[in-house]
């Protein structure tokens, strides 16, 4: 091998210079399927013992006592809280009617002081 040349830098100059017609183009797939995933900042506050959820200017206050909530530890410095469809709570349900959206199940996670909740919404909803 030659010391004095530097290959890697010639190879790249040369691909750079003219050899474009050898270098494939990436096209997305028109079928690509999307994500579905929306995500929003979710308050816990203590003192009313609720999760507070702002979506589209209005507040959500949902109870860490109900439902799905209730095995939620509010002293835990980690959350992480998945809800689905078969909830016996129809938080899905009701949070879809307010949502406007089918969601299909929701994720409340982070640490207490920056918690996010992200939702899915059903493909057929979210391409419409």
């Amino acid at each position: 091998m030659d010391k004095g040349k530097d290959y890697i830098s010639q190879m790249v100059q040369e691909t750079f210079e003219g050899i474009s017609d050898n270098v494939l183009e990436f096209r997305a797939p028109s079928n690509q399927m999307e994500l579905n995933f929306n995500t929003l900042e979710v308050k816990l506050s203590k003192e009313r013992g609720c999760l507070a959820i702002h979506f589209k200017g209005e507040l959500l206050e949902i109870p860490v006592t109900w439902g799905p909530f209730k095995a939620f530890d509010i002293h835990r410095a980690e959350v992480d809280l998945r809800i689905t469809r078969d909830d016996p709570s129809k938080l899905l349900f009701v949070l879809s009617n307010l949502f406007d959206q089918e969601i299909n199940n929701i994720h409340i996670f982070g640490p207490q002081d920056d918690l996010r909740l992200a939702y899915e919404v059903s493909p057929s909803v979210a391409a419409a």
